[in-house]
């Protein structure tokens, strides 16, 4: 995801194309390789309004307890189900990898649910008072290992890291899947 220094992921609106052009690149690679994208109602409605959906060569999974209007057929599925049912759905349409696209609710209910493997940061030279946060508040407390950081730019930099915890979480019961946001 790529991220202010101070936490944000998009402005208070949902805007985050103030990414570089190097995040997009990456957004974009990790979704085709995934062959999915996981996204939260906000995240899927500003994209929709912006024209970017449904992001071309993955299974776009909309997250949302309230109706949403699905003009995109096949390609993307909008759904109620809790992250561990969306991700037994992924599994068995054959999916091994989990794109999670955000927002910051959405990536805090994977997160406390012990869903998340790898956390990959775009670090992004700017800063914004208000908007929605990687995550949104809520109980956890998660640990993280440094696999690689990358210089993308002259500005921008990846971190990417991976979740430490036990070995008796879903995720290793759900074949080894991966979970990326």
């Amino acid at each position: 995801m790529g991220i202010t220094p101070n936490g944000y992921i998009a402005r208070e609106n949902g805007d985050s194309e103030w990414t570089s052009e190097e995040d997009l690149k990456g957004f974009q690679t990790h979704s085709k390789n995934a062959g999915n994208i996981i996204m939260g109602k906000n995240t899927y409605l500003y994209a929709s309004q912006s024209g970017l959906l449904p992001f071309e060569g993955a299974l776009n999974v909309v997250i949302s307890h309230e109706k949403l209007e699905n003009k995109y057929g096949g390609q993307v599925i909008i759904t109620d189900q809790a992250p561990k049912e969306v991700l037994r759905m992924l599994e068995q349409k054959g999916f091994t990898t989990a794109f999670l696209a955000g927002g910051g609710q959405l990536n805090s209910s994977f997160l406390k649910e012990n869903l998340i493997d790898e956390i990959y940061l775009d670090v992004e030279p700017l800063l914004f008072g208000k908007g929605i946060k990687i995550f949104a508040e809520a109980d956890f407390d998660v640990e993280l290992e440094l696999i690689e950081s990358t210089q993308l730019n002259k500005d921008t930099v990846q971190l990417h890291y991976r979740v430490l915890k036990d070995g008796s979480n879903i995720v290793h019961q759900l074949a080894q899947s991966k979970i990326r946001v």
